[in-house]
């Protein structure tokens, strides 16, 4: 069975790059037919369009693939041996797939969408393409063997929804959508209270306690994402990426201030755009705007609860100027220059002066002062070396992120100089310290702990289910230097202690 668990961002973060080479986002899963125990999970680079298994029952095909918004259609034919585990892809360039059936034992039909959208004017009738493989060796293709064009053979227009990236799970009955009961996914935010946690979620706020077994203490339900969550006191603050009012519509957020103790939401406000909030050790919030069309609004400081003046951020970066420091005693934020906030990116604070609140930068975001680079999340530290921020990050290449290029990096306080930086292969999605050691969780699965003082990377486990199944990490809080939470995009928030592999 194949899905989707939407994409792995929100209005402040974007958490998909990864290095090539590397495994998809769109998930197919293996079931076991008479118990319904998922064996194994599969991932496509695109959305999954058919699935055939053989009959012979060794091995499927899936065909893949979507509009990439501007000319092509792409997308891949992937074949999965059910005995070695292996997944191959067989076409040898990128072509999406439509729908693929057997024939026969021998024979696959494989009907594919056409190769770019020129001189289509009627995205309602799209001409496909049909091509019959023969499979009596199928199993044992190498990769990126078959050249479907030679074996194209017939043509004709055929009818489909007028959106052209809809992807197979649009067209699940409703009565079997209808019984999938508490869906919940992307974990975006864990806060600790009172020795459990708090999880931010797409549907949900929970609050799970020390002596939770099988349900949360207490449960809000929201619409849309929960992107972060705030603990002071007994007070939690919490903001939901509000779900578009229709497809032409800009996403809002929304702002909850929610008693920690009951779960009871105490005030509760929907923004005109989407926002991001930083908040500092003494409760203050920045509260910045990251829609397009409202880059140039000031942002918002608010002390006590009240607004209490704005600040010139000289225009959003999207995905890139949010600097979520966890347990930082500051404002922290990312800036640009004033006509192109993209470029010169520096890490900088929002201080309270004579005037009201200014802005102040402090170092450049790259640590080599030369490259274009993207921040990520992090943590500030106080120890025996000074103060510094321990932060990730990745290097930016036109072919994308190149093996090695995502960073973790300690940077001292004030003048940002690198004290150590440990390479990674895809992005660290979330940063914790406890107790001298740095934990960093990638979206490949890869959790690393990291001597916060000499840089020194401890010990690397890959994060699975409590199944087995590879997940993609989200978030992550730290209870100790070996055992906290994780947050996933398919929902599941994970306690885990070292010793064995987080799960």
């Amino acid at each position: 069975m194949a899905g989707d668990l939407g994409a792995a961002h929100w209005n402040g973060f974007d958490a998909r790059r990864r290095s090539r080479g590397h495994k998809g986002w769109y998930p197919i899963g293996v079931y076991d037919a008479a118990t319904r125990v998922c064996l194994s999970v599969v991932t496509s680079r695109y959305p999954v369009r058919s699935l055939a298994i053989h009959p012979g029952g060794e091995f499927f095909v899936a065909g893949t693939g979507e509009y990439d918004g501007g000319y092509y259609f792409e997308g891949e034919l992937l074949i999965h041996d059910f005995a070695t585990g292996r997944t191959r892809s067989l076409l040898t360039h990128s072509r999406m797939v439509e729908e693929v059936s057997w024939k026969d034992e021998e024979h696959l039909t494989v009907e594919f969408a056409p190769v770019t959208d020129w001189e289509i004017d009627d995205w309602n009738l799209l001409e496909f393409s049909t091509a019959m493989v023969h499979c009596a060796d199928l199993s044992t293709v190498d990769e990126r063997t078959i050249d479907i064009d030679a074996l194209i053979n017939v043509e004709r227009a055929r009818h489909r929804p007028a959106n052209p990236s809809v992807g197979a799970s649009d067209y699940l009955p409703a009565h079997e959508l209808a019984a999938i009961e508490d869906t919940h996914r992307h974990v975006w935010a864990l806060a600790p209270y009172r020795g459990g946690v708090i999880a931010g979620r797409e549907g949900f706020i929970d609050y799970w306690a020390s002596d939770s077994e099988d349900q949360p203490k207490w449960r809000i339900a929201v619409e849309g994402i929960c992107t972060q969550l705030f603990v002071r006191s007994d007070e939690l603050v919490a903001t939901v990426w509000d779900p578009p009012v229709s497809r032409y519509d800009e996403r809002t957020t929304s702002i909850f201030t929610i008693d920690a103790t009951s779960g009871e939401i105490t005030t509760d406000e929907r923004s005109s755009c989407a926002l991001v909030l930083i908040r500092d050790g003494n409760g203050d919030l920045l509260i910045r705007p990251t829609s397009h069309k409202d880059a140039g609004l000031p942002a918002t400081v608010r002390s006590t609860g009240a607004v209490d003046g704005h600040v010139n951020l000289n225009g959003y970066d999207p995905f890139n100027h949010y600097f979520d420091i966890r347990r930082s005693p500051h404002l922290f934020t990312l800036v640009g220059e004033a006509e192109m906030p993209g470029r010169n990116k520096y890490v900088a604070r929002v201080t309270r002066n004579e005037a009201g609140w200014a802005i102040e930068r402090l170092f450049p975001l790259d640590w080599t002062g030369s490259r274009h680079v993207f921040g990520g999340p992090g943590v500030w530290i106080t120890d025996d070396l000074g103060a510094a921020i321990i932060h990730a990050g990745a290097i930016s290449d036109v072919s994308g992120l190149l093996p090695g290029n995502a960073r973790v990096v300690r940077r001292r306080y004030s003048d940002g100089e690198a004290e150590w930086q440990v390479g990674f292969d895809s992005q660290v999605v979330a940063v914790d310290e406890a107790h001298g050691v740095t934990v960093a969780v990638t979206n490949l699965g890869e959790a690393v702990a990291i001597d916060s003082r000499s840089g020194i990377v401890l010990w690397s486990r890959t994060v699975t289910s409590p199944e087995g199944h590879s997940v993609v990490p989200l978030s992550l809080l730290l209870s100790s230097s070996t055992s906290g939470w994780i947050g996933t995009l398919d929902g599941r928030v994970m306690g885990f202690v070292i010793g064995g592999s987080p799960g």
